[in-house]
């Protein structure tokens, strides 16, 4: 997600999405990691429609987009290695998941 899309380009739920993102360091992150409910998405997926689709209890996409690693659990050694690098992240919880994109720059 290389910005965060205005409110006027999506529907009703996309918006209550938008809203509910943030930019956020791993630091603040590692805890949720830890307890194991951290999901990264790649970038050129769109966190708002990975978001929807989860808030709509579509476990049939979820599936898909884990067996294909475009939405994909968070191991040790990149976690570690965003801790060294103070990684920044959009964050997006639908619970019991918190889904995390890489940002690319700060809005």
């Amino acid at each position: 997600m290389s910005r965060r899309p205005a409110p006027s380009e999506l529907d009703q739920i996309g918006t209550e999405l938008v809203r509910q993102t943030a930019l956020i360091a791993w630091q603040e992150l590692a805890h949720h990691h830890a307890a194991g409910n951290l999901l990264g998405v790649v970038e050129r997926l769109d966190l708002i429609d990975i978001g929807r689709a989860l808030r709509a209890d579509r476990s049939d996409l979820l599936a898909v987009w884990l067996a294909d690693g475009s939405v994909y659990p968070i191991d040790d050694q990149r976690a570690i290695a965003w801790q060294r690098d103070n990684s920044q992240f959009w964050a997006l919880v639908i619970a019991p998941f918190v889904l995390i994109q890489k940002a690319t720059h700060k809005p």
